[in-house]
């Protein structure tokens, strides 16, 4: 059985993790997530690079901390688009599912009334994924849009967002003192700081 994965926040300065996420997709997979015909990586990094800082991103990471699902919410008045990705190696786990109900919680936290998605009808992960959370589902010429009408923020969709923050920082002190204890133990290498690389230096300690 396997491990149960962080659901978290992507900070600032994080994007690259996620178009890191989204080119590692199939072109068949990108296809079904964006609903177009063609999605190279320069696409995936215009998208990426036109994400508002209003918007939220939220993804689920495994137990090496490599983001292996993911959901864009797209914030724009009182309507909230998502966008739900999860990687070959990591679907029928119900990831897509719990990071589209935290999406739509977390939206709701910032008075989103109506959730919205569109994928290409080859897209079956997010048709469960609709289907699971309601929403109103129609298709036109191999597209289908997906609506859902959300109330009020209430106790449990603050406390759910609060939770998840909790729940990071927990893994953030477990990742912490995992490293000092392969310090101590002398499985961690120091090097001098220009031996250091961009990844290292972006790879949580």
């Amino acid at each position: 059985m396997g491990s149960v994965m962080l659901i978290r926040k992507l900070h600032p300065g994080e994007i690259n993790l996620y178009a890191d996420h989204l080119k590692r997709l199939s072109p068949d997979d990108r296809r079904s997530r964006f609903s177009e015909t063609v999605v190279s990586d320069a696409v995936i990094e215009a998208y990426v690079n036109g994400i508002s800082d209003d918007d939220l991103l939220l993804g689920a990471f495994d137990e090496n901390d490599q983001m292996v699902a993911a959901v864009h919410v797209g914030l724009s008045g009182t309507m909230a688009e998502i966008g739900v990705s999860v990687e070959p190696d990591h679907r029928g786990k119900h990831l897509g599912t719990a990071l589209a109900d935290h999406a739509a919680k977390w939206a709701r936290n910032r008075h989103a009334e109506r959730l919205y998605s569109v994928y290409s009808d080859s897209n079956r992960s997010m048709q469960g994924v609709a289907h699971h959370m309601g929403m109103s589902i129609t298709h036109d010429h191999g597209v289908a849009e997906a609506f859902l009408d959300l109330p009020p923020p209430d106790a449990i969709t603050v406390s759910d967002e609060i939770s998840a923050n909790v729940n990071e920082m927990w893994h953030n002190w477990a990742k912490k003192i995992e490293r000092f204890q392969d310090l101590w133990r002398g499985k961690v290498v120091l090097h001098h700081p220009s031996d250091v690389t961009e990844e290292d230096r972006r790879r949580p300690v």
